[in-house]
């Protein structure tokens, strides 16, 4: 059985009709990157720990 080299529980998904919210949505994930509040958010919500602990089981 091949081993999983990573995993992604967030699936975002827009109408081809509509490129404008898709536009819309990448500026925003881009602004809370540069202002921080992606990183804040994470944190507040232990993702981070949740993805280290993920990440260490996959290297076992």
């Amino acid at each position: 059985m091949p081993k999983v080299l990573s995993e992604n529980k967030l699936h975002v998904a827009f109408s081809k009709d509509n490129e404008s919210l898709t536009e819309v949505f990448n500026k925003k994930l881009e602004k809370m990157q540069k202002d921080g509040s992606m990183l804040q958010l994470m944190l507040e919500h232990d993702f981070l720990l949740r993805l280290n602990l993920h990440n260490n089981d996959m290297s076992n």
